[in-house]
């Protein structure tokens, strides 16, 4: 039989002769798998991918992300269509066919069947992350043979389509409706460091890895986030557009504020803006109104005196973009950030209660609305509504499903200043040591160590107001020197070890160790002299200073002059 009449044959079988692809591609492959050739057969799979067993390219694939640690989310990632902002600040999906992967590579990654067989192959080892997260590697024994008998061209295009799937599977910046679970980030982050940290990249994927880094900058651990930024700032080039300009500077901006250099936080906005970037769509105006509000929080942290006629400086388009909505809300949770900072605690609650009425009317992800609610908490636990404080919570926690991560720490810890306002310090308690399992062990950037810092001083308070003073002093004393060793929270709160010594001075003067107590006291003193007593932690530098200075100086009469923000006029005890 000749091949026309084989094809003939073929083609008379008819729709429903049975698929012999996967038989043929099997058969195919084992006549070419010869160990002994110097050349693989694997060198032939993106020329001839249709002809060879999918899990083949599975292989090849593993090997190109690293061969170690992939996980397997990421493998399926590619039949979910990708998102990304379009210049008219909407989103739009971009399916794993559009963005250049093969037919059968997709068919490989979009098929739970195929990738289980790929999982089964005596050259896949599997384990899992501490959450339960599959991951897989290769065997050193095919991770060697791969690397020696590949041809440089194979490796290298192999290269360019592992880094592509690991563009595809990023989630967009600043949307934040996906936001992976830390141990997938963290394993996902070490695939993207190493296959960026090259010197040569594929041109057409580089505003593609840039996207992929953004999303890195964005949240989360801070030295990722670092060397997201600093990775994509390598890759930017003066002919990008405007979105990656802005964005580049608008994370570099913020590390450096997370790290304490309001300086060089807010001379990185100033420099960019002076250059006279052009940016004329929706997506980058919306990108102003990021740089703006990084350049308010600047000016709130520093307590500038022209936020108040500033603060509104940037608005949206109308009708609003999505991208637009995001930031117009984001400005807004800023306003209620600025009144906070100068104490202004009822126009705060007005701002937040007005922010969760706009948001009623439009989708909101859970996150910013579980941030939102907490800010509202602290502010009743400022303003003594305690129970408000403690209702609108519940409705969070009724509706909660995972209770991790830092929005849910925060919200626990306004509960326990809800339950203390109320003199109901067991619950208070229960609460504080359901947040020591959750907590992370890493504190590497500055929002972590508040946290940390702040249940240490809720425990503290807590033993404290139940008068077990011995047990207060131990846990004030532990306080002080996680201040100490936490140098970027000290150089941004350092009045909180102010904090902390007038209330050991309070606890040594109910024991009646009258020496330590003046020692104590006069230590917060000079504390006080040269910092600025902030808000950041709800009731510390209103109620509970109150609270304990008041009666110190009651019974001892000892002065103090405390320096309050927004201009207010110190406080004093003479």
């Amino acid at each position: 039989m000749d091949d026309t009449e084989a094809f003939d044959h073929i083609q008379n079988l008819g729709s429903d002769a049975p698929d012999l692809n996967l038989f043929v591609q099997r058969l195919i492959t084992a006549q070419l798998d010869d160990p002994s050739l110097v050349l693989s057969h694997r060198n032939l799979l993106l020329e001839y991918g249709d002809c060879i067993s999918p899990a083949e390219q599975g292989l090849l694939l593993l090997h190109a992300l690293g061969g170690n640690d992939i996980p397997l989310d990421l493998l399926k990632c590619a039949k979910i269509p990708m998102r990304r902002w379009t210049n008219e600040g909407e989103i739009q999906s971009i399916t794993a066919s559009d963005f250049g992967f093969n037919a059968e590579l997709i068919g490989l990654l979009s098929s739970d069947e195929r990738l289980a067989e790929l999982g089964q192959r005596p050259e896949v080892m599997q384990q899992a992350l501490e959450d339960g997260t599959i991951i897989w590697s290769l065997s050193p024994e095919s991770q060697k043979d791969l690397s020696h008998r590949l041809t440089p061209q194979t490796t290298e295009d192999w290269a360019t389509t592992a880094l592509r799937l690991l563009c595809f599977a990023c989630p967009p910046c600043y949307e934040g409706k996906v936001n992976w679970a830390l141990p997938l980030k963290k394993a996902i982050w070490n695939l993207l460091d190493k296959a960026t940290n090259q010197k040569r990249l594929p041109s057409s994927l580089r505003a593609c890895v840039i996207e992929a880094l953004l999303f890195f900058c964005e949240r989360d651990l801070f030295a990722i986030r670092l060397a997201a930024v600093e990775r994509a700032k390598s890759l930017l080039r003066k002919n990008m557009s405007f979105y990656y300009q802005a964005s580049v500077t608008l994370f570099e901006s913020i590390i450096s504020r997370i790290d304490g250099n309001f300086q060089r936080s807010e001379a990185l906005i100033a420099d960019f803006l002076a250059a006279d970037h052009e940016g004329n769509t929706r997506s980058d105006n919306a990108l102003r109104g990021r740089l703006h509000i990084s350049n308010i929080e600047n000016k709130i942290h520093r307590y500038d005196q022209g936020v108040a006629s500033t603060i509104y400086n940037w608005e949206g388009i109308h009708p609003l973009s999505t991208f637009e909505i995001e930031v117009t809300r984001r400005l807004q949770g800023v306003a209620a950030k600025f009144f906070h900072s100068i104490g202004d605690f009822k126009t705060t609650r007005a701002s937040l209660e007005q922010h969760l009425w706009l948001n009623s009317t439009m989708p909101i992800r859970p996150n910013t609305r579980l941030l939102i609610v907490t800010r509202l908490a602290e502010i009743h636990c400022e303003l003594h509504e305690y129970e408000k404080a403690l209702e609108i919570i519940q409705v969070e926690l009724d509706g909660m499903t995972a209770r991790k991560g830092r929005p849910f720490r925060r919200l626990s810890m306004a509960r326990a200043e809800g339950y203390i306002g109320l003199g109901r310090l067991d619950d208070a308690t229960t609460v504080l040591q359901e947040l020591i399992s959750v907590e992370p062990p890493e504190l590497d950037d500055l929002n972590d160590q508040v946290l940390r810092v702040r249940r240490l001083i809720l425990s503290a308070r807590i033993h404290h107001e139940d008068n077990n003073f011995p047990e207060a002093l131990q846990h004030w004393q532990l306080t002080g020197q996680m201040i100490d060793s936490l140098s970027i929270f000290k150089s941004r709160h350092g009045w909180t070890l102010a904090i902390v010594h007038l209330s050991m001075a309070h606890a040594h003067i109910a024991l009646g160790n009258e020496d330590l107590a003046r020692q104590t006291w006069n230590a917060g003193v000079e504390i006080a002299m040269r910092e600025r007593f902030e808000y950041v932690f709800p009731v510390l530098a209103t109620t509970w200073l109150h609270k304990i200075v008041g009666e110190i100086h009651e019974v001892k009469g000892w002065p103090l002059r405390v320096m309050l923000p927004g201009g207010k006029s110190d406080l004093t005890w003479l």
